[in-house]
């Protein structure tokens, strides 16, 4: 028994040890964003916390804080298009019953908590940039106006997203 308890404990080490070895790290993997919300610094956590969707014609990135085990902060970016670029957000047109945009972004807080007003901001004016897709990795810049009802607004400045790894095309 003790000879098939130190061989399991010998393959453990040595996968803990090729894995820990390996050339990618879990930063690099998962990449970092940050921004500023009404100039205060945003990080996104390092686990999970960011991720980014390419299909056929959009990108979306998600990137999350996670400020409690019950709280957290999202900023969802959202580009029409699947290339290198500027992409601003402009109100939608209405056109033969289709809506246009080249850029969405939300920003959502939640919490423990039953209360909910002004937690979903939703831009009104900004732009994502997206100054790098290579491999599976992209990166970029951002900035938006986000208003929750009429008046409630927030400014997220300075904002940045690199190497996130995404999915699809």
């Amino acid at each position: 028994m003790k000879n098939v308890l130190k061989f399991a404990f010998g393959i453990f080490a040595a996968t803990f040890l090729f894995y820990s070895c390996s050339k990618d790290s879990v930063t690099e993997v998962l990449g970092s964003a940050s921004a500023k919300i009404d100039g205060a610094a945003w990080q996104a956590s390092m686990v999970g916390s960011a991720a980014a969707k390419v299909g056929d014609s959009s990108i979306v990135i998600t990137l999350v804080k996670v400020v409690t085990s019950s709280d957290n902060e999202k900023i969802i970016l959202t580009a029409k298009g699947i290339a290198t670029g500027t992409y601003e957000l402009k109100p939608p047109t209405i056109s033969g019953g289709t809506g246009t945009y080249k850029a969405l972004f939300t920003y959502q807080k939640s919490t423990s908590s039953q209360d909910s007003t002004n937690n979903i901001f939703v831009g009104k004016s900004g732009t994502v940039t997206i100054s790098k897709i290579d491999g599976k990795k992209i990166s970029g810049t951002f900035q938006f106006t986000g208003y929750s009802g009429l008046t409630t607004s927030k400014q997220f400045t300075e904002g940045k997203f690199d190497n996130i790894t995404y999915v699809g095309k």
